[in-house]
């Protein structure tokens, strides 16, 4: 741990990355809780919520052979701030979600949510080769597992706690500001 530590003290750019990396990952099991919440109380079909989780991996899929010469192409700190702008305001529409009729648009929804998110850690993995080399590289890939792995449990974890206790509306605009703390 010690390695770690050390690490994100040498390494300015390594550390805000993880210290977004943590933040977001955190704040999007808030939606992702509250989004099948919701669904359970729309009563949606078992075909509706698997259609749901596949849209959650879809857009990584589809912009995988397009994402490298994007990201080559633009500034890193502009698309992932647009990128971030992106997921803000898909989750913050997310609270307009109410009834069956409305399933188009948490459709919509959750693919630009997801692929503003899966294109913005892509670009994240990729600069940190750039800035960083050998075991250094080695002990950041470690350390976004263990942050990865940290926000999955604690986020899932306390994301229940606050749908069960504040609502899903509430958990979406968590998920928002944790993404909007990342803009500013």
């Amino acid at each position: 741990m010690k390695e770690y530590i050390t690490l994100l003290k040498e390494e300015k750019v390594l550390r805000q990355l993880s210290f977004i990396q943590l933040i977001s990952y955190f704040g999007a099991w808030f939606s992702n809780i509250a989004i099948y919440t919701l669904l359970i109380q729309m009563n949606v079909s078992a075909s509706v919520v698997a259609f749901v989780a596949m849209l959650n991996f879809l857009a990584g899929v589809i912009q995988a052979p397009f994402s490298g010469p994007i990201i080559d192409r633009v500034s890193p700190k502009k698309l992932m701030l647009t990128l971030i702008v992106v997921e803000i305001v898909a989750t913050v529409l997310l609270i307009f979600i109410s009834q069956l009729s409305d399933l188009w648009l948490l459709y919509i929804l959750i693919f630009f949510k997801m692929a503003a998110a899966s294109f913005y850690f892509t670009t994240e993995m990729s600069l940190l080769p750039k800035i960083l080399h050998g075991s250094k590289l080695q002990r950041c890939n470690e350390l976004h597992s263990i942050i990865w792995s940290l926000s999955y449990t604690l986020g899932m974890a306390v994301s229940g706690f606050v749908v069960y206790l504040f609502g899903i509306k509430t958990a979406f605009l968590l998920d928002a500001l944790c993404c909007l703390n990342l803009a500013l």
